[in-house]
């Protein structure tokens, strides 16, 4: 009789017993486990805990008791129990594998004492006892099981926030275990960059808990600047303690490796840390950041070439004098990053109680991606992982899909590949933005609890939308769509009111009071964006300070929700923007009692209803106004200069990042065009899609056309519609590591700001270019007639403008006292440079130019302006 057959049968028999006893006597041939075996806990709700560790497991316990009792409303009793005596009854049992064996087990854990294995725990359901056993060599392993259950069971923490916890509901809790479980990565970390409030730390510890993640037990950080300062006296007579490069010793930089007393300074330092940190497991000799440069002296060369080389002498120095002392039977270890100068792998081979994360970014290797460089690495280095920057505040600056998290499928893509290349360790700077990637998170949180679970991604994506949403799942998977890297459409007003309108229609549903809330930190969150928006976008001193305000104000009243990172836009910000100022009082550090700019007053129905407003209430400013008719000025001409031009990009149009480009099409001509993808290999490589968008600007912006459009033909992405009809046509373009657009005819093209400003106000006119490296390129744009001065905006502190005759008005390179970065410079015009092309050259990126016609072009003759200003 074939399988086939026999599980036919067996499906018919259990289909004629219903839920009878006699059901749990049948095998299930898709399941390794047994029926037999099954458990129903709400039969024996006891909790047992040693009676001589309770201390170790009564957290763990309460814990299960309380959301057991949840899903259940049958109260779930803890006792205390001397297990080598009684540890018959029917019950879930938490405690130690114990040495003396009493509980009959079929599964096996090996003891270790290395904190590799302290998560390790068995599972194992006894049919005969009706017991459940929960057992590890430590209390974490016991603690871990605890979530494995709930989980199992159905019970979900996706957001640290009130409101987005889910506990199921059922009046029988079936399991049944038989097994051993250890996490797929032994260290899985995160940390909020710019820290968090105080009052958080608490929800946000909760919340990493239950999903699985560790402590930072391996305190890998950059720490050499703790040493300098315990040295500082001794450092201080002593500057041949620092590298040299070039001949010259750089005081107050990272320490010299060739130097044996800096050896014996790390070793002293390293070995009183650890006994005053006993819980630490690994010592950090991590440089400073950056600083100092990398020694180049002959000692320091015969070491190795790399600064790589330089770390890995040291560590390995300390690493063999730590291996050979007893830490209470427990192994230590001495870390690093592999990052920055010292991120080239190296030639030196690492002791094998050396742990390193390869960060991803931040590589110093040339041409090498983040995936060659972690083989490389692991070729030097037995204990391996990754550093990963999920959301840096400093960098997305409250933009959220701008951030990695904002792309899910890639991160997935890289842990998967760490882990297949035997990378054990998993370190991630993010964000306080729990709540609108919640499901990201959670993601990324069991993939390296448990690999194989990255295949179940679209199976808990559907289970999240159900719990979380329930009616109003479709309206809410339209709105996260509007989250991810790859959108079409990117951060401006008009898709915050896209997000508003999905919202709105997501609350027309009849909701549990649970879900309806979720919904409604949305909408906060979306109102987030749009304060950041409209004060981000503001240039008059008064309102720009008013609106900068309003939004720290707004971000601070959210904290709790866990919607964006508000204590990194408290720091940041004005530190950011010499524009804006947090005056003295409002400081973040002025408790909120005494703080003009704090309130933790929750939000009521009638504020976030108001955030929403009426359809009609959702147009954007006049000069943005992309949703109803736009008043463009009647003509629109190309300039024509003579001279002769410097034209670096005579076909391609280079970029990275963000990019806008208006093409005025006339009659006769076709808009057909090439698009290279991540014109940089390694950022292609990562498997990012091409982000792109072709508009019409009639009497509004018309999307006609999108990346679906385009067609593959080797690196490039091909569009060879026939467009052909006169007018304006707006390309919005997105590539990580830059990209190329070349254009098939010779038609006009111009860069202009990515909110494309329609009406030419003076007062609201701006060009943007974020520019990629140092190659000398030309952008030229039009000063009109009668402008008086305009202002350069430097975000990098490079740049030079040129006026009509080739003289350099501004270099920030040139002149320490204007480098500074974000800065804004006055340009003042001669009345006869007006009405001329002007030139900016070695801007990095992002500049940007206030004041003047919007359009930037790589060539004069390219410029599109309106023909009213010539």
């Amino acid at each position: 009789m074939n399988k086939l057959l026999i599980k036919s049968i067996l499906v018919f028999l259990l289909i004629s017993c219903g839920n009878n006893a006699s059901f749990e006597n049948f095998y299930n041939l898709g399941e390794r486990r047994v029926f037999k075996k099954r458990i129903n806990l709400v039969n024996h709700p006891n909790i047992y805990i040693s009676k001589n560790s309770k201390d170790d497991f009564l957290d763990s316990a309460q814990q299960l008791q309380e959301i057991l009792s949840e899903i259940t409303q049958v109260h779930f009793k803890i006792e205390q129990r001397d297990f080598t005596k009684s540890a018959d009854d029917p019950g879930i049992y938490l405690g130690y594998i114990n040495p003396n064996k009493h509980f009959e087990l079929t599964t096996s854990l090996v003891e270790h004492k290395n904190f590799k294995d302290r998560e390790a725990f068995i599972l194992e359901s006894n049919t005969a006892k009706k017991q459940l056993l929960v057992l590890s060599h430590h209390k974490k392993g016991v603690k871990r099981a605890v979530y494995k259950i709930l989980f199992d069971l159905g019970y979900r923490l996706y957001s640290p926030a009130d409101y987005w916890e889910y506990i199921p509901s059922s009046d029988s809790l079936w399991v049944s275990y038989k097994e051993s479980f250890s996490p797929s990565f032994l260290g899985r970390t995160s940390f909020e960059g710019y820290s968090t409030w105080p009052e958080l730390e608490s929800s946000l510890g909760k919340y990493k808990e239950v999903n699985q993640f560790t402590e930072n037990y391996l305190a890998l950080r950059h720490f050499q600047w703790k040493i300098k300062q315990e040295y500082a006296e001794e450092l201080e007579e002593n500057p041949s303690y620092f590298v040299e490069v070039n001949n010259e010793y750089q005081v107050g930089g990272n320490l010299n490796p060739s130097e044996a007393r800096v050896h014996e300074i790390f070793e002293e330092f390293a070995l009183d840390w650890l006994e005053k940190n006993p819980n630490d497991e690994a010592f950090s000799v991590e440089p400073d950041d950056g600083n100092g440069g990398i020694c180049n002296s002959i000692p320091c060369l015969d070491i190795g070439e790399y600064a790589s080389d330089h770390v890995v002498h040291i560590a390995n120095t300390l690493a063999r004098k730590i291996s050979s002392i007893d830490f209470n039977g427990r192994k230590k270890f001495v870390g690093f990053y592999a990052y920055n100068q010292h991120s080239h792998p190296p030639a030196l081979k690492a002791e094998e109680n050396v742990i390193t994360y390869l960060a991803n970014g931040f590589i110093r290797a040339k041409d090498m991606k983040f995936e060659e460089a972690y083989k490389l690495w692991s070729e030097k280095v037995k204990e391996l992982g990754m550093y990963e920057y999920s959301a840096v505040y400093q960098w997305y600056k409250g933009v959220d899909e701008r951030s990695r998290i904002a792309d899910l499928d890639t991160m997935l893509k890289t842990i998967k590949f760490v882990h297949d290349n035997n990378g054990k360790y998993y370190k991630s700077e993010g964000a306080d933005n729990y709540t609108p990637y919640a499901f990201n998170y959670f993601m990324i949180k069991r993939s390296l609890w448990d690999i194989k679970e990255i295949k179940n991604k679209d199976k808990y994506y559907e289970e999240f939308l159900e719990q979380m949403f329930e009616d109003a799942k479709e309206e809410m998977r339209e709105f996260f769509l509007y989250l991810d890297h790859k959108h079409p459409l990117k951060f401006s007003l008009e898709k915050v009111r896209k997000q508003f309108s999905v919202l709105r229609a997501a609350l027309t549903h009849e909701l549990s009071e649970q879900s309806r809330k979720r919904i409604e930190h949305l909408v906060i969150y979306t109102q987030s964006l749009r304060l950041l928006y409209e004060y981000q976008k503001d240039l008059n001193l008064d309102t720009r300070q008013e609106k900068f305000k309003k939004y720290i104000m707004f971000t601070y009243r959210f904290r709790k929700l866990h919607l964006n990172h508000s204590h990194a836009a408290y720091v940041l910000l004005d530190a950011n923007d010499g524009l804006v100022k947090i005056p003295d009082g409002a400081t973040r550090n002025v408790r909120e009692s005494l703080n003009p700019w704090k309130s933790s007053e929750p939000y009521t129905q009638e504020e976030i209803l108001g955030f929403l407003g009426a359809e009609d209430d959702l147009i954007l400013p006049d000069h943005l106004n992309l949703s109803s008719p736009v008043v463009y000025l009647d003509e629109l001409s190309t300039a024509s200069f003579k001279g002769n031009y410097y034209d670096l990009f005579n076909r391609g149009h280079y970029f990275q990042g963000d990019k806008s480009y208006l093409i005025y099409l006339k009659k006769g001509q076709e808009l057909q065009f090439k698009y290279l993808f991540g014109y940089i290999k390694h950022y292609r490589e990562l498997g990012f899609s091409p982000r792109i968008s072709i508009s019409k600007l009639n009497d509004r912006k018309e999307l006609i056309a999108d990346y679906r459009d385009l067609k593959k033909d080797g690196l490039f992405y091909e569009f060879d519609e026939s467009i052909s009809e006169e007018g304006l046509y707006l390309i919005d373009v997105f590539s990580l590591g830059g990209g190329v657009l070349e254009f098939k005819n010779d038609l006009n093209v111009s860069e202009v700001s990515e909110d494309l400003v329609i009406k030419l106000e003076k007062e609201d006119v701006k060009l943007s270019l974020d520019a990629f490296g140092d190659h000398g390129a030309y952008r030229y744009f039009y000063v009109p007639a009668g402008v008086s001065e305009f202002t350069f905006y430097s975000g990098s502190g490079r740049g030079k403008i040129l006026n009509p005759s080739g003289q350099v008005v501004l270099d920030l390179q040139e002149n320490s006292d204007v480098s500074q970065k974000d800065s804004y410079h006055k340009i003042f015009v001669d009345p006869e440079e007006a009405g001329e092309v002007w030139r900016v050259q070695k801007a990095q990126k992002p500049f940007r130019i206030y004041g003047v016609n919007p359009f930037l072009a790589t060539h004069p003759n390219r410029l599109i302006i309106q023909s009213d200003v010539r």
